[in-house]
């Protein structure tokens, strides 16, 4: 038996199934053997086109990727922070996070929204969003993101963004005794990181203003 893999190889298979038939048959019958074993050939060869073709068909009407069965769906994460004097507290959660799906949205809160809610931020909007960009494992930034993530706002970004999963560091984060992640904890949406121990930007604020009492009380030469 011969599989036709494609028309162009019907040149190749004339002389194969000829060598098929008994040399005691008349050279007619050859030819016409030979003929009826190509059509039936690509005949198979076209049902089987149709389908696949039928298959994917289906597959399209049911939302199913069609093409490379190991191609993966994106996985897009979205995360939301201040990340106020950027360290690499920051940068692992931003690994992290990424590493829970395949596209990384990061979206910095307002100067406002955190002045609201925790006091006025060291870094501005322009400087805090250019340093979250610079990390290799975001793919995208959104800036002026409330710092509080009402179910609007969580519904605007799930939407306009493709969002699979809301993502967090499993620190508890409370303002005015309630949770900041509510709305994205009810669509089930919602996924935990754990904290990278060690290092804040209030801790770092704090070295900096222990350091900077210091050098004011050195005793200066006269």
């Amino acid at each position: 038996q011969f599989r036709l893999q494609d028309a162009n190889e019907s040149q190749v298979l004339l002389p194969e199934l000829q060598r098929c038939v008994p040399v005691s048959e008349p050279v007619f019958h050859q030819k016409i053997i030979a003929v009826i074993g190509i059509a039936l050939l690509m005949v198979q060869y076209l049902f089987r086109k149709k389908s696949k073709w039928k298959w994917n068909q289906k597959s399209v009407a049911r939302g199913q990727p069609v093409g490379n069965e190991h191609e993966k769906k994106q996985v897009r994460i979205f995360m939301d922070g201040a990340f106020d004097l950027t360290h690499y507290g920051h940068m692992n959660a931003f690994r992290l996070g990424r590493s829970l799906g395949s596209y990384l949205v990061v979206g910095v809160n307002s100067d406002e929204s955190i002045a609201a809610c925790k006091g006025d931020p060291l870094m501005k909007d322009q400087e805090r969003l250019t340093m979250v960009e610079s990390c290799k494992f975001v793919d995208e930034v959104v800036s002026g993101c409330p710092y509080i993530m009402t179910e609007s706002y969580l519904n605007y970004i799930v939407d306009k963004y493709s969002i699979d999963y809301v993502v967090h560091g499993d620190d508890p984060c409370i303002v005015d005794g309630k949770d900041v992640y509510e709305a994205a904890k009810r669509t089930g949406k919602y996924r935990s990181i754990p904290r990278t121990e060690g290092v804040s930007t209030t801790d770092i604020v704090g070295r900096m203003l222990l350091l900077a009492n210091e050098h004011q009380n050195i005793p200066r030469k006269p």
